[in-house]
């Protein structure tokens, strides 16, 4: 009779889950959850994340209840304390081996490679998948065989391998027939009410993002049957209900890109202007990932564009201040800020505004902006996060050009032309007329305690380019 043990980690779902499928193929089936606070805080995971992460491992826990499959939750202080934790875990449910999904990130894989020398080492069975990702990172590179250097590339060339290599779709497994793993013999197993002490650390919104894998399905198939069509037209107003939202559930793993990916197809009952533009955003998902494996000096704060190590940022922590409360004088750029800050979630179109404000307004170095999205963002993501940001500092792979910067009030009035989001998050606005709730004037700000701006854009946009032109010069 075999016996098996499933890790999860960032998969939490037993639907389309590689490594749980295989796992549950076993006679015996348990499956364990690690978490370690301690490397949530030195990964700056935001506390709305983790708030998430909790309600979903139970959402994970009860449904695997009902699959006989008892989820057991053991902690460890760091990652280095894991590989030894798992293996006493199997040598005391006399597990045969272990299944787990791959994770990208340079710590995480290392972590990987960690468990499975001490369970090789042993003499257990490892059996990894990789799960993340549309195409499996490594599988898509130029004529030239070498990874492509622009998204365009990468989407040009993945194109034909998503109809041939995307991996297939896996079902919820068969229950195993007997599971009988005694579970009373592991008595550091976390017992799952202890998850509550979490609960007030940080407060989202439960009903924009309910907990389990029903709820992430409901969420999913609402936007592919009600606004997916109007999706290119409508994606880069922040007033508008027009993205899909389930970034949190990918960025946890309740779903996964292959899962959204299907829904559109099946949903929709084929292709449309709509899904495919959305479609390429997962595109974007996945190449922002391959791009972690290709470079992973990118989880260490390294700029892709390795010329640009060394430029001059500013410190300022009055202006940083400023823009993270959102009093920067710049009303879609505070109503931004205070999204966040309130809700720990930013529409993507002025997640981009903010990034490129603080990098080429203020001159402050991109990656005190990325620790603070990932502070604060419940579906913080290390890669999507990185190569946002790095797009925005103009630092990055396939980089808006250093030349180009928002001009936050053209972004305004372009995306946000009635001033529908200025005033649902900056109320003290709200009864200005559409044409000044863009850019106030100093006698409506002060009249309403509102900032002047923080800098002026055509003085801030001339001492960018002097600072980029001049690095530039340096080299």
């Amino acid at each position: 009779m075999s016996r098996a043990m499933m890790w999860f980690r960032k998969d939490l779902r037993t639907l389309d889950n590689p490594a749980f499928w295989h796992a549950a193929q076993h006679d015996e089936l348990c499956a364990v959850y690690v978490r370690s606070e301690m490397q949530w805080d030195r990964h700056d995971v935001s506390h709305a994340q983790r708030t998430f992460i909790q309600n979903n491992v139970k959402a994970l826990h009860e449904r695997l209840s009902g699959l006989q499959i008892p989820l057991l939750i053991v902690e460890a202080t760091t990652f280095s304390h894991v590989p030894a934790l798992l293996l006493k875990l199997a040598a005391d449910l006399e597990v045969d081996g272990l299944f787990f999904n791959e994770e990208y990130e340079l710590n995480e894989a290392r972590l990987s490679d960690s468990v499975e020398a001490q369970f090789c080492g042993a003499g257990l069975a490892i059996s990894r998948f990789h799960d993340q990702c549309l195409l499996t990172p490594g599988i898509v590179h130029t004529k030239a065989g070498t990874f492509p250097k622009s998204f365009t590339a990468f989407d040009r060339n993945g194109k034909a391998l998503l109809r041939t290599r995307m991996r297939q779709l896996y079902p919820l497994p068969v229950a195993p027939s007997v599971n009988a793993i005694a579970l009373k013999r592991v008595d550091y197993a976390v017992n799952i009410d202890s998850f509550e002490q979490f609960s007030d650390t940080h407060d989202y919104d439960t009903i924009r993002w309910p907990a389990g894998e029903d709820a992430a399905h409901v969420s999913l198939d609402e936007f592919i049957t009600e606004r997916v069509t109007d999706y290119p037209e409508n994606r880069d107003f922040p007033g508008l209900d027009a993205t899909s939202q389930v970034s949190a559930y990918l960025a946890v793993g309740v779903l996964s890109a292959r899962q959204c990916w299907q829904a559109g197809e099946v949903l929709t009952g084929g292709e449309n202007e709509g899904l495919l533009a959305w479609r390429r955003q997962l595109v974007w998902r996945d190449y922002f990932r391959h791009l972690l494996v290709e470079r992973p000096d990118l989880c260490r704060h390294q700029p892709y564009k390795q010329e640009f190590t060394g430029l001059p940022w500013e410190d300022s922590p009055h202006l940083f201040d400023a823009w993270a409360q959102g009093k920067t004088g710049y009303p879609l750029v505070d109503a931004a800020m205070r999204q966040l800050n309130t809700e720990a979630w930013m529409h993507n179109r002025v997640r981009m505004v903010v990034a490129m404000f603080l990098c080429k307004h203020l001159r402050i170095d991109w990656r005190k902006g990325e620790c603070y999205f990932s502070r604060h963002l419940i579906d913080i993501d290390l890669a999507s996060n990185n190569g946002g940001w790095q797009w925005s500092a103009s630092t990055g792979v396939d980089a808006a050009p250093y030349f180009r910067i928002f001009n936050p009030i053209r972004q305004s009035t372009r995306f946000d032309r009635e001033g529908e989001f200025i005033r649902k998050y900056v109320p003290e606005l709200a009864d200005l007329d559409r044409d000044s709730i863009h850019q106030p004037n100093a006698e409506q700000a002060l009249a309403r305690g509102y900032p002047l701006p923080i800098v002026d854009h055509r003085e801030a946009r001339e001492k960018t380019l002097a600072m980029f032109e001049a690095f530039k010069h340096s080299l």
